[in-house]
């Protein structure tokens, strides 16, 4: 019981991030299944339907396919995202968070315009290259060990209905970031 309250006094972005992933992927699946349009795509540009894409900005990371892809990527946020998190002022963190949401979904805009793609596993990708290339920067022993599980979610993009634009475009952005923020502040 411990753990699970724990969890629920919420210090950090990732354990809300976590529970709106939960509802409303849960809402998705059980609710209202017509949500699981709102995973990024180009369509309602084409249509005209502004307001439904920016809704798609919104809610296209939180929506997960199904409850193992929502697993996955709650564990991997709960391990990862609280160590990135206190290495950054909290107003940082979110301000790069919503900045990155804008670069992934116009980088798949761009690059995989026909996809439908859900999940916050980009984020993770983020999480994972930032801690790489932080942890490498000072030789820790750590570093080449996240460098390694960076290269096999890269990998995972060429198999199956995983989107490589997807994984790459989060890892590159937190990698311009990181530099970003050792040559400016």
């Amino acid at each position: 019981m411990k753990i699970l309250f724990g969890f629920l006094n919420i210090k950090y972005y990732s354990h809300v991030f976590i529970l709106i992933s939960c509802t409303v992927s849960f809402l998705a699946w059980y609710v209202y299944p017509q949500f699981m349009n709102y995973g990024i795509s180009r369509y309602y540009v084409y249509l005209g339907w502004y307001l439904t894409f920016l809704l798609q900005i919104i809610f296209y990371q939180f929506l997960h396919w199904n409850l193992l892809h929502l697993l996955f990527n709650s564990y991997f946020l709960y391990q990862i995202w609280p160590e990135v998190e206190s290495r950054m002022k909290r107003d940082e963190f979110m301000v790069f968070f919503l900045m990155n949401t804008l670069f992934v979904a116009l980088s798949l805009l761009a690059l995989a315009p026909n996809s439908v793609t859900v999940g916050i596993s980009w984020f993770a990708m983020a999480l994972l290259s930032y801690l790489f290339i932080d942890l490498y920067s000072v030789r820790h022993s750590m570093a080449w060990q996240l460098g390694f599980w960076l290269f096999l979610n890269v990998l995972t993009g060429f198999f199956g209905n995983i989107s490589l634009v997807w994984h790459v475009s989060g890892a590159v952005f937190w990698i311009l970031w990181w530099y970003l923020k050792k040559r400016i502040f």
